[in-house]
């Protein structure tokens, strides 16, 4: 347990095994309770980060993530990890990651759940990838907290991508939003990790309430499961910077889409444009 206040992690913070790390923060909202000032790994994007919570039954909770390095006034970003690296049967909840380079990484994360996040990740927000178990994203938000109206905002409207899925089997998100980055929701193939025997792919799963305001491209499909993505209820406006569009399907794609009751308004170039697949 961490009560409220303000701590300077000049390293990495690991979590062993069935254990929480529990603060006091509590969203929506930002920072405020117990607020974690990380400093390891600057410069680099790889590596460990602030927490690594990839034991097995981790959990973090409760906690705020800032970057006193980080300048909203500066062209880039500075360089970090993941402010959280996640492991299987994780349960992340209650996080602000208010200028986190790059947010939450749930590579390997096997039913792991993710809920209640806010924040503005500059690089990447949440990225799933090689988890053969459900995960389940639940409740995020991010929004230009940290570079609104600041010189750093065109950099991540130019550059940041709020979610991304590799291989992820049966992935479960609900009621995520976006605003301001250059790609909603990214679906790739992934490649293996043998020395871990992670074999790579592709997502299937479903999709409901999803939003992406102000971004270049809502739904950047390079590649899907053959059995399919499922969006429902989902609101895209895709007007954030040049070459926008609401759905876009590159050359390779070898899946399937499909969008129910989705609406897409202030399309300022291409609404859907399919390449492949």
């Amino acid at each position: 347990f961490a009560p409220a206040g303000r701590y300077l992690i000049a390293g990495s913070l690991e979590i062993p095994a069935h254990t929480t790390l529990s603060g006091e923060y509590r969203g929506p909202g930002r920072q405020r309770g117990t607020v974690l000032l990380s400093t390891f790994g600057k410069g680099r994007a790889d590596g460990p980060g602030c927490i690594v919570a990839t034991a097995g039954g981790c959990g973090v909770r409760g906690i705020c993530i800032e970057y006193p390095d980080q300048s909203a006034e500066a062209a880039e970003p500075v360089p970090f990890p993941y402010a959280i690296q996640a492991g299987p049967d994780a349960r992340i909840e209650e996080i602000f990651l208010y200028n986190a380079y790059q947010g939450i990484n749930l590579d390997g994360a096997h039913a792991s759940l993710v809920r209640n996040i806010w924040g503005e990740p500059l690089k990447t927000g949440i990225h799933a990838d090689h988890i053969y178990d459900i995960c389940r994203i639940e409740n995020v938000h991010f929004w230009p907290y940290f570079t609104l109206n600041r010189p750093l905002r065109g950099w991540v409207q130019a550059n940041g991508v709020a979610f991304e899925f590799g291989r992820s089997d049966w992935q479960y998100t609900f009621n995520t939003f976006c605003y301001g980055y250059r790609v909603g929701y990214r679906f790739f193939a992934s490649r293996e990790v043998k020395e871990k025997a992670y074999p790579g792919g592709l997502t299937n799963g479903n999709f409901v309430g999803i939003g992406a305001d102000c971004v270049g491209v809502a739904l950047d499909v390079q590649d899907s499961f053959n059995i399919g993505i499922s969006i429902t209820n989902g609101e895209f406006a895709p007007f954030g910077g040049t070459n926008c569009y609401g759905l876009l399907l590159h050359d390779g794609n070898s899946g399937n889409i499909t969008l129910v009751n989705c609406n897409f308004w202030a399309v300022a170039e291409t609404l859907a444009e399919v390449r492949g697949g």
